[in-house]
């Protein structure tokens, strides 16, 4: 247990210096793009091509794992293959706790998105620091941290952390070549989210480590329901 909480500090630590840091100089720039900010804007609208080709439906589709919805299946999926043990209810706590902490930077900063114009999807909350990759900043490493140590199966692990592990990249690009967020505004929300799985990666070691709530409770709830109407 003390590895895995080392290297949860670790990336604790490392992810809340990249937000605060960008946190200062986000405000000290009085909320306007940064010089990085202006170059990977510009380099996505030039080699996006049009609104409605494959590259609009590619990031398009690729987003929504970010997103409301992507994160409702996720959780549907998680549920079903944790049974509603410890790791679902960490996972959807953690998830909640993203959310509310998004929501709070996003009020104190109130930083506009770009230019409406080039946008390729509607959004109405403020930029910084963007929701979804904050999500994604969250769900993908914390869910990688937990299929490593508790899936004996590497048939299932290897594919997961594949794909999570390209969701973690491609959903934030996603948000700048879609024209909703600026560089920063990913780059925060990544630090944000990574840093709340870093918390809760440790939390999961400490129920593996102490047994706490190991037992998964659907079968339990079926097999009383079983009894009821015997």
């Amino acid at each position: 247990m003390k590895k895995r909480l080392i290297i949860s500090l670790i990336i604790f630590i490392i992810s809340i210096a990249i937000l605060t840091t960008l946190c200062i100089v986000v405000r000290k720039n009085n909320l306007d793009p940064l010089q990085v900010d202006v170059w990977a804007r510009d380099l996505a609208y030039n080699t996006r091509g049009e609104k409605g080709g494959f590259n609009y439906w590619f990031w398009r589709i690729f987003t929504e794992f970010g997103d409301l919805y992507g994160i409702a299946v996720l959780c549907v999926l998680m549920l079903i293959y944790t049974k509603l043990d410890y790791r679902f209810m960490i996972f959807l706590l953690g998830l909640i706790i993203q959310v509310f902490l998004n929501a709070a930077f996003k009020g104190v900063y109130q930083r506009p998105r770009p230019d409406a114009e080039m946008w390729w999807m509607f959004e109405k909350s403020t930029s910084f620091p963007s929701g979804h990759s904050t999500s994604v900043g969250f769900m993908s490493p914390f869910i990688i941290y937990l299929f490593l140590i508790t899936e004996k199966n590497k048939k299932i692990t290897i594919p997961v952390v594949a794909v999570f592990s390209l969701i973690f990249f491609i959903v934030p690009i996603s948000r700048i070549v879609l024209g909703v967020h600026y560089f920063t505004d990913c780059v925060a929300g990544l630090a944000l989210g990574l840093s709340t799985a870093a918390v809760f990666m440790a939390l999961t070691a400490v129920f593996i480590e102490y047994n706490i709530l190991q037992k998964p409770i659907l079968p339990m709830i079926f097999k009383k329901k079983n009894k009821e109407e015997d």
